[in-house]
């Protein structure tokens, strides 16, 4: 009778340890999971600029380079012409990815003075397949050569 009670007790402790240890790992599974989530968004940008360069009320086609971030994180650059709204659509992007999109513009006045470039960029985000969404802008209007730049963290 003594030999089969310990017996007993031998196969108890053996059977509260092995429960004790897959308690643990469920737990620590489940800890893992709910810690590190993985986040499989894809996030598309669209760049949309214009510059116009006015004199005297007239707009005038001149010269201007776009810089933009490109799904590989790599700057990339076009020239177009003022006058017409321009767009350019990048991806896809991760979230955290930090975007960038800048205008240099070029005119030369002729007429002393009276001459002004207006800048106008915008970024906007579509989170998988979702529709575009404004998530920065800026209007910028100079009487000088200059660059306008606009900077966004993916963060939704």
């Amino acid at each position: 009778m003594k030999k089969s009670i310990f017996a007993i007790n031998k196969t108890m402790k053996k059977m509260k340890r092995s429960l004790t240890t897959l308690l643990i790992a469920v737990v620590s599974f489940f800890a893992a999971v709910g810690c590190s989530k993985l986040n499989t968004d894809e996030y598309y940008v669209k760049y949309v600029f214009t510059c116009q360069v006015v004199q005297y009320g007239k707009v005038y086609p001149t010269p201007y380079t776009v810089c933009f971030t490109d799904s590989n994180l790599q700057e990339q650059s076009r020239s177009f012409k003022s006058g017409e709204e321009e767009s350019v659509i990048c991806g896809p992007f991760k979230y955290g990815n930090e975007v960038k999109l800048s205008l240099e513009h070029f005119y030369y006045d002729n007429v002393g003075g009276s001459s002004s470039a207006n800048t106008f960029l915008e970024i906007y985000v579509s989170k998988n397949n979702s529709p575009f969404a404004l998530q920065k802008s800026v209007n910028n209007s100079s009487q000088n050569p200059q660059t306008t730049t606009l900077e966004y963290t993916i963060d939704y």
